[in-house]
């Protein structure tokens, strides 16, 4: 009899200790009432302040209709042609600890159709171009730490179980999942990713060595060999910038970079809006995010667009019709 108990003991205490090893995430089949712009329950939005959130599918919004692989819903996230692009969040049940591997499987796809605006040129056009998931160890909610694992470019249209293994370096508490571009694009683009069904994140049941994905970071900063290529670039850029009101450190990383290759010349940026009080307010936010950041103080200067700039030369479009605007020019230094 005492044997009976002793082995059952011994069982239920492994059962709970295999079942602490896991780490279940909440909600990860992302049910929700289908609808755009918003998190599903258990996640945070952790995009750009000025960008919507990810959308709960298929609602039939954007155009896309495909059948959830887990539940009723999935989350859809979007890469944008303004460099920007959405990502979620969560706080873990249990922490990633430092040196543990790990696995985690997704069912991950695209959509035929994706219809929506371009935040860049405000036309319709079709976010389809392969994008690919990230995912990173945190220990504060949207605060990215450490990037673990990245997909493959997600070009297929049926879903696909994807299988990640990775080892983080330190210890987190929370995941953050975001869609981002493809390594090696040459500008931003406008696509998306299909997310659903992720399984726990369980340790590995082989012992195995897993390496951290490279610094996947894109960087459109094809640098210009001239100056015309330079004016190309700054026009790309200028509506790029005009179309959010917050400053994008990748935006601005990849302008100081072209900037740094032409020495002799300075990029004067200036704020324009139909309004003084949101003038003056962009104006400020884009000096002060310049100064914290402590880029070169002589590769770019940033200044108003009054009524009086249009009389100086060397602008490099027509001040457009619109609430908010940036203009350019280049100076000899």
């Amino acid at each position: 009899m005492k044997k009976i108990i002793y082995t059952c003991l011994f069982s239920f205490f492994a059962f709970t200790l295999g079942a602490q090893d896991n780490i279940v995430l909440e909600n990860p089949s992302f049910e929700a009432p289908p609808r755009h712009s918003k998190c599903p329950t258990g996640w945070s939005d952790c995009g750009f302040p000025d960008e919507s959130p990810v959308d709960i599918q298929p609602s039939g919004d954007f155009s896309c209709t495909l059948k959830a692989r887990k539940g009723d819903t999935y989350v859809a996230m979007i890469v944008r042609d303004n460099l920007t692009w959405e990502s979620i969040g969560q706080q873990l049940s249990n922490p990633l600890m430092a040196g543990q591997c790990y696995e985690l499987g997704a069912f991950l796809c695209r959509s035929p159709f994706y219809i929506s605006l371009s935040r860049a040129t405000l036309k319709t056009v079709n976010y389809i171009t392969p994008a690919v998931l990230r995912i990173w160890g945190a220990n504060r909610l949207c605060e990215k730490e450490e990037l673990l694992a990245v997909s493959m470019p997600i070009d297929n249209t049926e879903w696909k179980k994807h299988n990640f293994t990775f080892t983080p370096s330190a210890t987190y508490s929370h995941i953050i999942l975001e869609a981002y571009y493809l390594e090696g694009a040459l500008e931003p683009y406008n696509g998306h990713i299909l997310l659903d069904g992720l399984s726990a994140i369980s340790p590995c049941t082989d012992i195995q060595t897993t390496e951290a994905p490279s610094n996947y970071r894109v960087s459109f900063a094809q640098i210009p060999e001239t100056e015309q290529e330079l004016v190309d670039y700054l026009a790309k850029m200028g509506l790029v910038m005009s179309s959010s009101t917050q400053p994008n450190s990748y935006m601005w990383d990849n302008l100081v970079e072209v900037m740094q290759a032409f020495p002799d010349k300075q990029l004067v940026i200036a704020v324009g809006a139909k309004s003084i009080d949101t003038r003056e307010a962009r104006l400020e936010t884009l000096k002060q995010y310049y100064l914290e950041k402590k880029y070169g103080p002589n590769l770019i200067r940033i200044e108003a667009y009054s009524s009086a700039s249009h009389l100086e030369q060397g602008w490099l479009w027509e001040p457009p019709n619109t609430y908010t605007f940036i203009m350019m020019r280049l100076i000899d230094q």
